[in-house]
């Protein structure tokens, strides 16, 4: 039988409370500003393609902050990596007030903000909350990232209302104080792992049981190098894995706004279908993220493979009826709450999944380089929706490409299989 800890306190909960808040600003800030699209798009004059170009911009970006992220995660903890992460992105985001040409939009947002949005963002805190926990990795890190969830319901309502009671600079220079401050004081509670101050994962011993019987167990004291883990092909599977609903999330959050408003939604009817998509999302985090962790429990070689299938099978499902059905604004709140909780399901227990795979002694820079790739590909999400609308007055080819690459993505997962390597 696992023994509990003498201590009263698992410090694990903290981190948790410190990565929930990072998220929350971070996510708020940084994913809501679509919200002011209509009001640059009137006063400059700029096409939706031009203005996701940002978007683009920042996933690339995020891809390559996601592996220096990983080796500062390493070298000098993920305090610190928050930290100087929430100072850069809020700067980056207090800048876009004084933009007047759209290239000043593309670097403010797409490469400032960005990189603090990198370094401040899922990789630091999801892999050291991963770290403190093996049997509810699954619970916590739902519960993690539904502060990036939360954020942006939070941040969209609250955007529309600084637009009515002040105007879009001023909006960006509050967003860019909450990422700042909120980012930094979320990130002085993060610690690097239990083990290093005195706790078990969980706060409770494992059993020799859970060690022999849970692959995730089995492999926590591995220590997979980068060489090792580009050279197995089980970490290329879960790559393309994660394509498909990135490519969807990313493309959506950018111009699902815009779709609402195509379909004669007001601003504040739009922002709040964003909500309904983040809600769905976060719903999915945190209770398919417990449903993971029983099942891990509850049968022996379980994996959370079935789980995250629901996550390809409801995204690509959701975008093929959004190119073919949606004609009104009913159909598209359905479709947004489909494809929401697809993409939450994925959003906590992809990195729960690597874990599982290759331990978490390196966890950052694996999960790092994984998110390179991944977020490369992904970056077209949002000018290939914004094109799309632009050249065809619809976003339909774009949603049926991103069903064709969610389909790939499933069977990519489903040939995932646990790597074996000499501890």
């Amino acid at each position: 039988m696992a023994q509990e800890e003498k201590r009263k306190f698992f410090y694990g909960w903290v981190v948790v409370g410190g990565a929930w808040l990072t998220l929350f600003v971070r996510g708020g800030s940084g994913l809501t500003i679509s919200v002011f699209f209509p009001s640059l798009m009137e006063e400059f004059g700029w096409s939706r393609g031009m203005l996701s170009l940002g978007f683009t911009i920042r996933m690339g970006i995020m891809g390559i902050m996601g592996v220096i992220s990983g080796v500062l995660v390493g070298r000098i903890g993920p305090r610190r990596t928050v930290i100087i992460g929430a100072l850069i992105g809020g700067l980056g985001i207090g800048l876009l007030s004084q933009v007047s040409q759209v290239w000043q939009f593309i670097i403010f947002y797409g490469v400032i903000a960005s990189i603090g949005g990198g370094l401040a963002g899922g990789l630091a805190t999801l892999t050291t909350v991963r770290r403190w926990f093996m049997r509810k990795a699954g619970f916590t890190l739902g519960l993690t990232m539904s502060g990036n969830g939360l954020g942006v319901v939070a941040f969209a309502p609250l955007g529309v209302v600084l637009l009515h009671h002040y105007e879009w600079r001023t909006s960006y220079i509050i967003f860019g104080i909450i990422m700042a401050v909120g980012a930094t004081i979320g990130g002085m509670l993060l610690k690097r792992d239990p083990e290093s101050h005195g706790y078990y994962p969980d706060g409770i011993k494992p059993s020799q049981k859970e060690i022999g019987t849970r692959t995730d167990f089995a492999v926590r004291s591995y220590h997979w190098s980068i060489k090792d883990v580009a050279k197995n092909r089980n970490f290329w599977f879960y790559v393309l894995a994660m394509m498909g609903y990135f490519l969807a999330l990313n493309g959506l959050t950018s111009n699902l706004v815009l779709w609402g408003t195509d379909l004669g939604m007001s601003d504040i009817a739009a922002a709040g279908l964003l909500s309904i998509f983040i809600m769905s999302s976060v719903i999915a985090r945190v209770s398919l993220g417990l449903f993971s962790d029983w099942s891990m429990n509850r049968y022996k070689g379980s994996t959370r493979k079935p789980v995250l299938s629901l996550c390809l099978i409801l995204t690509g499902l959701g975008c093929l009826l959004g190119a073919t059905v949606v004609t009104t604004q009913a159909e598209l709140i359905v479709i947004a709450i489909m494809i929401g909780f697809g993409n939450g399901v994925g959003m906590s227990l992809f990195p729960a999944l690597l874990g599982d795979l290759f331990g978490v002694l390196n966890i950052p820079l694996i999960q790092g380089v994984g998110m390179f790739f991944t977020t490369a590909f992904a970056a077209i999400g949002p000018i290939m929706f914004g094109y799309s609308h632009d050249i065809t007055n619809s976003y339909n080819l774009a949603l049926t490409i991103t069903a064709i690459l969610c389909a790939v993505s499933l069977l990519s997962l489903v040939a995932i299989q646990t790597p074996q390597k000499r501890r």
